[in-house]
Formats: structure tokens, C-alpha cells, sequence
């Protein structure tokens, strides 16, 4: 084993034949990816562009305003910014006019087959296979366009992208400046994901002056006179290979640090495991001094998602400034919004208004709904006229927001099974045929669609599910019961 740069270690072709290898499924539960793609953020993003027009509106508007999303796995995001940008372009007069194309890239055939199917994305959303850090244009596949250098800028959404590549570790010691060398044991042969090896770390003494040939490298390199830090040069190298399109607007969301002082605190920086992907915490401050401007969130903890609006443009952005320091600084709003899932994990008990109000503060986002759709159930007793309607009126607003994938909470059973508790039996029949449909038969839905049916007076449906429900499984006493 040869102890090499932490870039240059073979973990990274390990990741990269990880996301590539799965597709898809790489997302059922395998790897995060909920902060990142929820409602929420979604809205918070489609705010910030909007700011960003009204401070500086497109000099050449009769191109189209590119989004380019990297590594955008499910397309939940890009779904939900086409809807929520759309509805908030239409507010002010001077961004009415705005067209705008979302791009969603990765670099698995078996994704971008997955989007083309997906019946909840919009004809305009198009998508590439794309490698940010090598490829020179982008060849969209729904359109056929090639884009290369655009005229207007570019908006580059890097969501958990950048804690997954490549990076250098470095720290100062003694006042001596020491590379971070690792070597990768395999555990397992040939190994298939980053569970597979075990990781040594060992430091050597090197010139800051002479460890880098690209001058930007060696300026970040030299800026850290103590502490342990690490170098994003893969990342670097993506928004170097980007700036080819045009001028970059950056809205970025990871973990990671803004803070040197913070980053310098850590004696190093290890990478976290999820399933067989892994990460490391994110040098946003070495990210944002390539940009002529930038605004970054403060807050200190290291399992919240830290937010980065980056541009190759000077302020001032007076509009932007103020979304961006308000509602994602100040109200933390991103992070507040996956925080409060705490609370639907906890056994606590909570009022039967608390939890309608998490779905709420999650903008209707169908994986809050499901994380706590059974506690609501437990409360729809006791609820009054108002709350039922309250709740009745977020089953249709929940489900508007519905984007099935594999690995997605199985919200359209929750919706038929609370549809079912306030009595809306022929919306709750809807739901299970569409979770039939997703998941298969099995005995439960099977009676449940016989009790919907009973209740609406259509007896002999009714009996044809039960008799079905009892063919998959003939020791289902709730459904012979309901025979007789």
C-alpha cells in the first residue's frame, strides 16, 4: 500500500463506481438526501434567484435563465424549483417576463433513464450526463441543445455534491506545513464501496510554495498560518470547468464549514460513512473567494447543512442580500425545517395541532407528512370540525406535492388511511388504488379498499375485496370477519 494524497486515493474512484453502479437506488435509503431536496429549499432557492433578477436583471433576455443542477440523483429538487420559481416569477412585473431552464445532470445512465420516465417532471426540464470537472459543453438530451458559452449567467445548484469529491488535507505544525498522506487497505477484494476499505493517515512536511502548479491552489495552500484545513481541489476544478458556460450564480448546500476559525479548530478531518458513499465536511470559505461576492450562513453546527450563494458578479445585490440573510441565515430555515423531524421521532406525546403544524412548516413536503401521518391518525378523534377540515385540505395539498421514487416514504398510504379516518371514503379508495399500484396487492390494502367500498354502500366490491384479500392470505381474520 502506498501512501498517497488524500485526492489521490483510490476512494474516489470507489465513490464515483458507487453512485454509478446503484443509479437510482442509490437514494432508497442509502444515502441522505433529504435537506437537500425537500419543499423547503426548494422555495428558499426560487426566492434567492428571484432576488437575484430583481437586482440584476438579464441583459440578454431573450435567452433563457440556465439552472444547471450537479448531481441531482432523484430530480425531487428540480421538480419542485420549476413549480415554486414559476409561481414567484409571476409576482413582480420586471421578472414576469423571465424564461428559465432547469438542467439536471449525473453521471448514471440508469438516472437520467429514470427522469425520462418520471411522469411528474415537466417537459422543460432537461438533463445531461455531465462531469462538471471535465466536460467543456453540455448536450441536452430532451432538446438536443448543446450549451456552451451562454450569455446570460448560469445558475449552479450543488447540493450535497461537493462534500463527495475530491479533496487534500493539510495542517500546521511547529510552524511547519504538513501534507496529509493516506493509504487505503482493502478489507474486502475486489472492494465494492468505501465499507470495503479501512483508511491510514500519515503527514509529511511540504513547500507551500512548490505542492501545487496552479497559482490559486498554492494562494489557498499559503492562507492558513495554523490549524488543520483541507483544499476542495476537485471542487475547484468543477467551477473553473464551469466559468467555460459563463458567469456563475452558485447556490450551494452541504455540510461543511464557513468559518476558518471554525474549520482550524478540528486537529483533522475524517470522512463519514453513509451506507457505501462517504463525505467530507465542505471548505466553503476556499469555494466563495473565487467568486466576486458572497454570503454564506454562520451557524456552528456540524450535522445542520451549512448555505453558500456564490457569483462571479459585484454587488451590490440589495434584494438578494436580504432574502438570503433573513430567511436562511437569521430563521436557519433550511436547517430548522429537518431539525423539527426530532420531534415526530421522539415518543413524546404532542398536541393534535403541533404535528399538522410541522407538516405545515415543511411546506407540505409528502416525507414530513409520512414521518408523522400515524400520530396524526391517533388524533383525528378527538379532532373538531376545523382541524378536520384543516387536516382534509392538507391531504390534497400534501399529495400535490407527491414525487414517487424507489426508496420514497409510501405517502399515498397515508393519505388514503387519514382520508379514511375523516370519513372521505372515495379519497381514501383513490389513494390505495395508487399505492396498489406503486407497491402491489397485499391483504391489508386489499381490506382496507373493502372497508372504503362498505362504507360507501357498494356491498358487492366490497366482498370481491375481501374474498381477494383472503386469497393472499387465508389467516386474515379481519377479512373474513368482514364476509360473514
Amino acid at each position: 500500500m502506498k501512501a498517497v494524497p488524500l485526492s489521490e486515493s483510490s476512494l474516489w474512484k470507489l465513490q464515483e463506481n458507487y453512485y454509478q453502479g446503484l443509479g437510482i437506488q442509490a437514494w432508497n435509503d442509502r444515502t441522505p438526501y433529504y435537506v437537500t431536496n425537500s419543499v423547503v429549499i426548494a422555495s428558499a432557492y426560487a426566492d434567492l434567484i428571484v432576488a437575484f433578477l430583481l437586482d440584476r436583471p438579464l441583459e440578454h433576455p431573450e435567452e433563457p435563465l440556465t439552472l444547471l443542477e450537479l448531481g441531482t440523483g432523484t430530480g425531487r429538487l428540480a421538480h419542485y424549483l420549476a413549480r415554486e420559481l414559476t409561481r414567484k416569477l409571476s409576482y413582480f412585473k420586471a421578472t414576469r417576463g423571465v424564461k428559465f431552464r432547469i438542467v439536471m445532470t449525473d453521471l448514471s445512465e440508469d438516472t437520467l433513464s429514470f427522469w425520462a420516465g418520471h411522469p411528474r417532471l415537466r417537459p422543460e426540464l432537461d438533463f445531461a450526463l455531465f462531469r462538471a470537472d471535465a466536460d467543456p459543453v453540455l448536450k441536452l438530451r430532451r432538446s438536443g441543445l448543446e450549451l456552451s458559452a451562454l450569455k446570460n449567467p448560469i445558475v449552479v445548484i450543488a447540493n450535497y455534491f461537493f462534500d463527495s469529491l475530491a479533496q487534500d488535507e493539510f495542517r500546521v505544525r511547529d510552524g511547519q506545513l504538513e501534507e496529509c498522506l493516506v493509504t487505503v487497505e482493502t478489507l474486502v477484494k475486489p472492494p465494492k464501496d468505501a465499507r470495503d476499505v479501512r483508511v491510514h493517515r500519515t503527514y509529511r512536511r511540504i513547500d507551500g510554495q512548490r505542492r501545487y502548479k496552479d497559482p490559486e491552489l498554492t494562494r489557498l495552500l499559503n492562507a492558513y498560518p495554523q490549524g488543520c484545513f483541507t483544499l476542495p481541489v476537485a471542487s475547484l476544478q468543477c467551477l473553473k470547468n464551469l466559468r467555460r458556460l459563463g458567469k456563475l450564480v452558485m447556490l450551494s448546500s452541504d455540510r461543511g464549514f464557513t468559518s476558518d476559525d471554525h474549520m482550524l479548530r478540528y486537529s483533522d478531518h475524517h470522512h463519514e460513512i453513509h451506507e457505501g458513499a462517504f463525505s467530507h465536511l465542505v471548505n466553503y470559505g476556499a469555494l466563495s473567494s473565487t467568486f466576486q461576492t458572497s454570503f454564506m450562513t454562520t451557524h456552528l453546527y456540524l450535522d445542520s447543512v451549512q448555505t453558500v450563494c456564490a457569483l462571479d458578479l459585484p454587488g451590490p445585490f440589495e434584494h438578494l442580500a436580504s432574502v438570503f440573510h433573513e430567511q436562511i441565515d437569521h430563521a436557519n430555515l433550511i436547517n430548522t425545517c429537518n431539525e423539527m423531524f426530532a420531534l415526530v421521532r421522539s415518543r413524546e406525546q404532542f398536541y393534535k395541532t403541533a404535528l399538522p403544524g410541522f407538516v405545515r412548516l415543511n411546506m407540505m413536503d409528502p416525507q414530513a407528512f409520512s414521518a408523522c401521518a400515524a400520530r396524526i391518525a391517533e388524533y383525528i378523534p378527538r379532532m373538531n370540525f376545523s382541524e378536520s377540515a384543516d387536516l382534509g385540505r392538507m391531504i390534497e395539498a400534501v399529495w400535490d406535492h407527491d414525487y414517487n421514487f424507489p426508496g420514497a416514504p409510501n405517502v399515498t398510504f397515508w393519505l388514503g388511511h387519514l382520508s379514511f379516518g375523516l370519513g372521505n371514503y372515495a379519497r381514501a379508495l383513490d389513494f390505495f388504488d395508487y399505492t396498489i399500484r406503486r407497491t402491489g396487492e397485499d391483504e391489508v390494502l386489499l381490506y382496507l379498499k373493502g372497508q372504503c367500498y362498505g362504507n360507501l354502500g357498494r356491498t358487492e366490491e366490497a366482498q370481491a375485496c375481501y374474498r381477494r384479500s383472503l386469497e393472499l392470505n387465508p389467516g386474515f381474520e379481519e377479512a373474513r370477519a368482514a364476509l360473514i
